[in-house]
């Protein structure tokens, strides 16, 4: 479920009347072009084909570090691929976190506890329906693990890790296995590998900083980020200006990390100028 942030109304609208501000608010946008706040999506290939290896009740995950400085804009987890011969048809999925690469030190930070569908986008590639963005924090260690009680051939492939992807901005770490529907609480019973990651490829895309207040005006947001507390590519905010009758202007989270335009400003109009008098 989208994380909603209302503003109230209420407050806003006595502030602008105590100012004796009881005039018809104009709505100007001024259209920007959005400045570049880091790299763009990153899709990066966990690995290949091959090994297959049919589970009845798996759980995999592969970890990785999120590199500080962060060269990424306040990255989001926001897609994933894993490789199957032969696919079930769900699988559910969650976020670790760690201060360190040790596997007890991986805990559970999100888990989607409904069943996600998995889709066919070519070959052995199926696509993870994320149904939230996953936020990341520079300088952390995060598992994505999946898991589904159906039986599945998922290709593993070996790997010299770390590896550094994603112009530096993320390394691969080890991948966790295990024959389980569980996802726990911590990976650090899960069995462990720094030789080889399972098949698939992560999705890191730039987010955007919560919009402003604007003056004399409220607005509403929606966010797909886990926590409401950064706004996601496709990502909106509606804009309104107290005592307006204009239609509210909705501002864009592009895939660079920017708005597609400022937001709004909402302004008196210009006074008329005086009367003129004959002599």
């Amino acid at each position: 479920m989208a994380v909603a942030s209302l503003r109230p109304l209420s407050a806003l609208v006595n502030s602008v009347a105590a100012a004796g501000l009881m005039v018809a608010l104009v709505l100007v946008l001024a259209a920007l072009a959005p400045a570049s706040h880091g790299a763009a999506v990153c899709t990066v290939d966990w690995g290949g084909t091959a090994d297959a290896e049919a589970m009845t009740g798996f759980l995999h995950a592969n970890a990785f570090f999120y590199h500080s400085p962060d060269t990424m804009a306040n990255a989001t987890l926001c897609g994933a691929t894993l490789r199957f011969s032969s696919p079930p048809s769900s699988v559910t999925y969650a976020l670790y976190a760690a201060s360190s690469d040790t596997p007890a030190a991986y805990t559970r930070v999100f888990a989607d506890t409904t069943t996600s569908s998995i889709n066919a986008i070519g070959g052995d590639a199926y696509e993870v329906e994320l149904v939230q963005k996953l936020p990341l924090v520079a300088g952390k260690y995060y598992a994505l693990a999946v898991t589904s009680s159906e039986t599945g051939v998922m290709y593993r492939e070996p790997a010299a890790l770390p590896a550094l992807t994603c112009d530096g901005g993320i390394s691969y770490t080890r991948s966790f296995s295990a024959s389980s529907t569980v996802l726990p609480s911590s990976l650090g019973a899960v069995n462990t590998s720094t030789a080889e990651m399972m098949g698939g490829s992560l999705t890191i895309c730039p987010s955007c900083p919560m919009p402003p207040h604007v003056r004399g005006g409220t607005f509403f947001s929606s966010s797909s980020v886990v926590g409401g507390e950064r706004m996601a590519p496709g990502d909106t905010a509606t804009y309104w200006c107290l005592l307006s009758r204009a239609a509210g202007i909705s501002i864009v989270c592009q895939g660079d990390g920017a708005y597609d335009r400022e937001p709004p400003m909402c302004i008196r109009p210009s006074p008329p100028p005086p009367a003129s008098h004959p002599p």
